[in-house]
């Protein structure tokens, strides 16, 4: 089971609020593929970063910057498969520079950036250490 807050951002990844979509198709959609409940969807979509109201219902927000870009994004509900599933899978059709924004690294983490090609240029945004990680082994 997802939170509602986590079936969102899978649904907006997978491209379903493209079109318009009303609450309670949203809230049939979260149940049906990830077994998703909430009390007050339309509180939870409202404070969605990645959806605006319209008219019909919830649609994608989109910047400038954002229409003419490429974006994959690896929520980690499924730790093991994104990491050695889909990860490889974005590394084969990868074109152009990659920016990696994840809250915690470790020896993991430095495995997975070995595994791209010498020549991509990767920047990296973290923040702390994971828990399972020992300061000496990054020294």
């Amino acid at each position: 089971m997802v939170k509602p807050k986590e079936a969102i951002e899978i649904l907006w990844s997978k491209g379903f609020f493209k079109e318009c979509k009303s609450t309670k198709e949203v809230e049939e959609v979260s149940l049906k593929d990830h077994g998703t409940t909430c009390s007050n969807w339309g509180v939870i979509l409202k404070k969605s970063k990645f959806l605006r109201r319209d008219k019909k219902g919830w649609i994608q927000k989109y910047s400038s910057k954002t229409k003419d870009s490429n974006f994959i994004f690896i929520n980690g509900v499924e730790p093991w498969t994104d990491r050695n599933k889909k990860f490889r899978e974005f590394i084969d059709r990868i074109d152009g520079d990659v920016i990696i924004v994840d809250p915690y690294y470790g020896i993991g983490t430095l495995h997975i950036l070995s595994q791209f090609p010498k020549n991509k240029k990767i920047r990296f945004l973290t923040s702390q250490m994971g828990s399972d990680e020992k300061e000496e082994s990054f020294k």
